[in-house]
């Protein structure tokens, strides 16, 4: 895979911006904390039920810890889920930066696992130096349409957040895409399919289909 920088198009530069900006900042808190208020209400009301049912009203706010252990946890979470503030400080320094990367693929076998529900198709391809990437989202079933995968394109991405932009052509379609069953949810998770729009496996396309 060869890669390639150039500067970012105001639109990109926008997009970046747009997951560090003050308005982000606030809207993540006000849904954190309309989540937790939601939960503390829920339990609140559980508790006065139960105190109703049982015929003593429980006085001590008991529906507390469980609000505040749920709220930690949902904190932890959504770190992992966004990438805290690891990624935001990866996607300032691409701002500072100013370029996106361009990866150039060159398709030499292709396997694609039709999509399950609406998660998009997952494509696997191996480049020219025997790497086997995947490409997942769905997102992936408007690049079908326009004939993913390619015998050559390229990837567009941030160089340090890989906030990942866009697919584009650079050949014609792949003459020869073999098929798979649907990915298993603990074989999707194990590949990463479900944190990124693609990647690197550590396996062969003849593996990958063997695991079907």
């Amino acid at each position: 895979m060869e890669t390639s920088y150039r500067p970012m198009t105001a639109r990109e530069r926008a997009e970046l911006e747009s997951l560090v900006s003050p308005v982000a900042t606030v809207l993540r808190a006000g849904l954190f904390l309309l989540a937790v208020t939601t939960i503390g209400w829920i339990l609140a009301g559980l508790q006065e039920y139960i105190g109703q049912a049982v015929g003593r009203p429980i006085q001590l706010p008991l529906w507390l810890l469980p609000t505040v252990m749920i709220g930690l946890w949902l904190y932890i979470r959504a770190g992992q889920w966004t990438g805290g503030r690891r990624l935001r400080a990866q996607v300032r320094r691409d701002l500072e930066r100013g370029e996106l990367a361009h990866h150039r693929v060159r398709v030499m076998e292709a396997l694609e696992a039709p999509e399950i529900e609406d998660e998009g198709p997952v494509f696997f391809v191996r480049e020219a130096d025997g790497t086997t990437l995947f490409f997942g989202g769905q997102e992936m079933a408007r690049y079908k349409g326009r004939g993913f995968p390619w015998s050559e394109f390229e990837i567009t991405e941030s160089p340090e957040s890989r906030r990942f932009f866009r697919l584009r052509p650079v050949g014609g379609s792949f003459p020869e895409v073999q098929q798979r069953a649907p990915l298993g949810f603990a074989e999707a998770k194990e590949l990463g399919v479900f944190t990124a729009n693609f990647g690197v496996v550590d396996l062969t396309l003849e593996q990958l289909a063997k695991e079907a």
